[in-house]
């Protein structure tokens, strides 16, 4: 879980007009209002970023089906212990109530952070490592191709070269990546999958233009 979940909410609960609070400690209806929307204001927000990151994983065709379930299994609770912490404070009274809420809420927020950041990694090391096989495959594919035209098509030496070049930095990448996989890394991972898919398009895109420069000799 992103910690500008926890530190959205956090934001919200600490600009409550909390010391607008009767000095008796019992809050009047208005001010309960105020307040009570504070907190659920921070709880959706908190809800809003947990569905949308479900919907974001489940739509992604290069992680796993289980990997899918358990981090929805996972989003799932914790919003439903969201909701929860919504009830008590549309039910709070005192200012003591409201305090305990927030603390709670924060709280449960952060112990659940751990799960759900442990599914992300095992979502990053999916998506990279059908990136990795992918760049491999490309790898393999434009390189026997390369060696062939070396020899019967001279005239393209500049392009030939400048593929050479790229199926260099496709290596470094591919490296680089699986460095940052094994490591659970989904910084590194997220980094090095832009550039292997950044290099690997230039890759294509070269490759095309030599077969057919070279077919049309």
């Amino acid at each position: 879980m992103k910690k500008t979940i926890i530190a959205f909410f956090a934001l919200m609960l600490l600009a409550m007009p909390l010391a607008m609070a009767q000095s008796g400690g019992t809050i009047g209806d208005a001010i309960k209002e105020g307040v009570s929307k504070a907190i659920k204001k921070g709880i959706e927000l908190a809800e809003n970023r947990l569905l949308g990151l479900k919907n974001k994983i489940n739509n992604n065709p290069k992680i796993s089906d289980a990997t899918k379930t358990a981090l929805s299994e996972t989003i799932d609770i914790v919003v439903a212990g969201l909701a929860e912490f919504t009830a008590k404070a549309e039910a709070a009274t005192t200012l003591e109530e409201l305090r305990q809420i927030k603390q709670e809420t924060i709280q449960y927020l952060k112990d659940n952070k751990y799960a759900i950041k442990e599914n992300l990694k095992t979502a990053a090391a999916e998506i990279g490592t059908q990136t990795k096989e992918k760049a491999e495959e490309l790898k393999t594919m434009v390189d026997q191709t390369i060696k062939v035209l070396k020899v019967t098509c001279q005239k393209e030496i500049s392009t030939i070269t400048k593929i050479e070049g790229e199926l260099g930095q496709l290596d470094t990448e591919i490296n680089l990546l699986t460095q940052a996989i094994n490591a659970k890394d989904p910084a590194a991972i997220k980094q090095e999958v832009k550039k292997i898919n950044n290099i690997s398009t230039q890759l294509v895109q070269d490759a095309k233009y030599l077969q057919q420069a070279c077919i049309a000799k």
